[in-house]
C-alpha cells in the first residue's frame, strides 16, 4: 500500500506543494517500514513523533467531537475517558469510538457509557497493540522490561541491570532496543518508564507470578 502512496507525491511535489503523510502503527512496524528500501523517501522526510497527549486536550477533542452531532456528554464521562487514555494517541480513537458505540441511540453519552466502551477499548487494545508487541520482543526485551516493573516511579538503568544480573553497558543494549519498539520512554532525568500503563498492567497480570 504505501509504495504506491509514495510514488504518486513525486508530482506534488515537483510542483512545488508541501505533502505530509500521517500513518499510525507499533512503532517497531513503522521503524523497518522507514528503513524499507522501496520507501527511501520515507527514510528522509522529517518525522515528527505526536506524543502524549494533554487530558485537557483529550476532553476537548471528545468533547468538541460529540456536540458536532448534537450530543451532549456528562463531565463524569469525559473524566473516565481521559483517565483511561492516558494520553496515548490510539486509546483516545479506541475509547471515543466504542464509547459512541453505547450511547448509539441516545443523545448523551453518560458515564455507565464511558465504562462500558472503556472496557471494551482495553481488551481491543490488548489484543492489538499489547499482544503484538510482547509477541515481537526478544528474550532479553522482556526480561528487561519485566525488570521495570518492581519501579512504581521511573527505572534507573542500573537498578534494572542488577535485576537482569548484567552489566550497565548489556542492558544499555535493551534500554535501546525498547525505547526504539515503544515499549519504554524516557523520563526527564534518564529514568525509564512503559510509554502505556497499559503496557505495565499486562505484563503484570500475565507474565509475572
Amino acid at each position: 500500500m504505501v509504495p504506491p502512496v509514495m510514488t504518486g507525491r513525486t508530482r506534488p511535489v515537483r510542483e512545488g506543494y508541501s505533502v505530509a503523510l500521517v500513518m499510525a502503527g507499533l512503532p517497531s512496524d513503522v521503524a523497518d517500514l522507514i528503513a524499507g528500501e522501496r520507501v527511501t523517501s520515507l527514510s528522509r522526510a522529517r518525522q515528527q513523533y505526536i506524543g502524549r497527549i494533554e487530558d485537557g486536550e483529550v476532553k476537548l477533542a471528545l468533547r468538541r467531537t460529540v456536540e458536532a452531532v448534537g450530543k451532549t456528554i456528562e463531565r463524569e464521562a469525559l473524566e473516565l475517558s481521559a483517565a483511561s487514555i492516558g494520553g496515548f494517541a490510539y486509546m483516545l480513537q479506541l475509547v471515543g469510538y466504542f464509547m459512541w458505540e453505547e450511547a448509539w441511540t441516545s443523545q448523551v453519552i453518560t458515564a455507565e457509557d464511558a465504562r462500558r466502551g472503556i472496557a471494551e477499548a482495553r481488551e481491543d487494545f490488548r489484543r492489538g497493540v499489547l499482544e503484538a508487541t510482547v509477541r515481537e520482543m526478544s528474550e532479553k526485551d522482556l526480561a528487561f522490561a519485566l525488570a521495570m516493573l518492581d519501579d512504581s516511579d521511573g527505572s534507573r538503568l542500573v537498578d534494572i541491570a542488577a535485576r537482569m544480573d548484567v552489566t550497565n553497558g548489556y542492558a544499555s543494549t535493551y534500554k535501546r532496543r525498547l525505547l526504539k519498539q515503544g515499549v519504554a520512554r524516557e523520563r526527564p532525568g534518564g529514568r525509564l518508564d512503559f510509554d502505556t500503563s497499559l503496557l505495565r498492567e499486562y505484563l503484570d497480570e500475565f507474565y509475572t507470578e
